[in-house]
């Protein structure tokens, strides 16, 4: 309703409009006219309304404000190395901190599959922010070789481009679940005191500090799994239902190996 009111409104105040105005009430005066202006005044009329389209359609666009809650978005990790084809990894990775980050309280996070559509594509933090809806935008890439791992994160804030905050982590591939729980602090710190703590004062338990005493080759077991499980089909269930059972072989107590069959 508010474009037609604003496209009303605009063509009321175009002189084209106003020169009609004045032939229809000359042509009062003259009925015998009455043709000649009523093809006048629908010329005009016709006029006017381009004339208001145009006005709007090229006017200087109404800012769109940022979202006024601490919002995220974690983008699929990116893997870097001999191993881009296997995304296992930083798709684990990703959804492990989103699980982490969701557990806030006063932190809206955007939902994986939300955020695993835009896998692949080269998006700005704004464009992110915009399809999105948040403020800020979590990337990162991965990189394996050996029995060494590191992990590079960005987050941006959307309305700008900005980077807020960045940090690389360079470890030995048994330490990743400390460096999940690394950066999801970090991300925390990064986005304001106000949510370092939780309503009661009682900090909340990250999917990263629950896991911490996971064996690393059952995790990487379990996070190859998830990445076969979420590509939905059945012979990727029939793969994910391999990799979850090699886990519980190196691990029987590790719960989200049993949460995965």
């Amino acid at each position: 309703a508010e474009p037609v009111e604003e496209l009303a409104s605009a063509a009321e105040e175009t002189p084209v409009v106003a020169a009609a105005n004045s032939v229809v009430a000359s042509s009062q005066n003259n009925p015998g006219n009455n043709l000649r202006w009523i093809s006048a005044v629908l010329t005009l009329a016709a006029v006017g309304g381009i004339s208001a389209f145009i006005y709007l359609r090229y006017r200087e666009p109404r800012q769109v404000e940022a979202p006024s809650v601490a919002s995220v978005a974690v983008l699929p990790f990116t893997t870097l190395g001999n191993d881009r084809k296997d995304d296992s990894f930083g798709d684990g990775l990703t959804e492990e901190l989103i699980d982490s980050l969701a557990r806030r309280p006063d932190l809206r996070v955007v939902a994986r599959a939300s955020a695993f559509q835009l896998k692949g594509k080269q998006l700005s933090a704004q464009e992110v922010g915009k399809k999105l809806h948040v403020r800020t935008v979590l990337e990162g890439t991965v990189r394996q070789y050996g029995d060494r791992l590191r992990v590079t994160a960005e987050l941006d804030e959307a309305s700008t481009g900005y980077a807020l905050w960045s940090r690389s982590f360079d470890r030995e591939l048994k330490d990743v679940l400390a460096v999940q729980r690394e950066i999801s602090s970090s991300i925390v710190t990064a986005l304001g005191s106000s949510l370092t703590e939780d309503r009661g004062g009682q900090q909340p338990v990250s999917a990263a500090a629950a896991s911490a005493s996971v064996n690393p080759d059952a995790y990487q077991a379990w996070l190859k799994g998830l990445y076969y499980f979420n590509k939905r089909n059945a012979d990727s269930v029939a793969t994910a239902i391999t990799y979850f059972e090699s886990a519980l072989k190196i691990d029987p107590r590790y719960a989200q190996a049993w949460l995965g069959l």
